[in-house]
Formats: C-alpha cells, sequence, structure tokens
C-alpha cells in the first residue's frame, strides 16, 4: 500500500502521514526501489 492509499484508508492527507513520520509518531516503512513507502 502507498502512502496515498494509507492517507485515503484513515481519512487524512498524505501530508500528516508524512508528519507524523518526521516527529517520530509512526515509523518509517521500507521503501521500494522506486523509493516509494511500502505500507503494510
Amino acid at each position: 500500500m502507498r502512502i496515498g492509499e494509507l492517507a485515503a484508508l484513515v481519512g487524512v492527507s498524505t501530508r500528516t502521514v508524512r508528519h507524523y513520520h518526521h516527529l517520530g509518531l509512526l515509523p518509517e516503512p521500507e521503501r521500494r526501489a522506486n523509493g516509494y513507502r511500502e505500507y503494510r
């Protein structure tokens, strides 16, 4: 699942998800070879 799909699923923006990563509220997921975050 990519960041946009995760954000839509929980009802927030992708910017919010990235902000939560920056604050340490969400752990950084592994990235695919193309640099996209891979959420499980």
